[in-house]
């Protein structure tokens, strides 16, 4: 069986964060190409995407810091990071 630890953040780790009262914003970060996503709590406690980056060009938008960062700071100490292309086959 293979462990692949993006679908475990996608999957058991943010059930088990969603159960934290104060928890408001989840994001995600691909160490292997430009890609990132940022997952929000709203008011009636119903989780939503909100952002979705794949160029380092991208400004994310973290609400509870009230911080905007662009992706390209995220990745400045990476090198030869592809930015996202998605084929349909």
């Amino acid at each position: 069986m293979y462990f692949s630890p993006a679908n475990y953040d996608r999957g058991e780790k943010f059930e088990l964060f969603r159960d934290i009262p104060t928890f408001r914003e989840y994001l995600l970060i691909d160490s292997r190409r430009v890609w990132a996503e940022l997952w929000r709590k709203s008011n009636e406690g119903i989780w939503s995407l909100v952002f979705e980056g794949k160029s380092l060009e991208s400004l994310l938008c973290l609400e509870t810091i009230g911080m905007d960062l662009p992706l390209s700071d995220l990745y400045v100490n990476t090198e030869d990071l592809p930015e996202t292309v998605f084929e349909i086959r």
